[in-house]
């Protein structure tokens, strides 16, 4: 399946503008596309929003390829 999944998940140096926050990042990936993406917050908040972003993107496959129909996405979804 082409499905997304987490392929790395790390703590990084926060940006010189945030130096109280801790950042993370992570790596999704299928078979054809690699998204690289930063976040900041506790790391069980940040693994949440990851799995969102995962379930996003699987949704928006599945409607390419012929799947449920848009109206599937979750308000929160449609601002991602």
């Amino acid at each position: 399946m082409f499905q997304y999944q987490l392929i790395s998940f790390q703590s990084i140096s926060p940006p010189d503008t945030d130096n109280q926050n801790d950042w993370y990042q992570y790596v999704i990936a299928n078979k054809f596309n690699r998204i690289t993406g930063y976040r900041s917050g506790k790391q069980e908040d940040v693994k949440e929003y990851i799995k969102m972003v995962m379930d996003y993107q699987n949704k928006k496959l599945f409607i390419n390829n012929g799947g449920f129909d848009k109206q599937s996405f979750t308000e929160a979804e449609c601002f991602m």
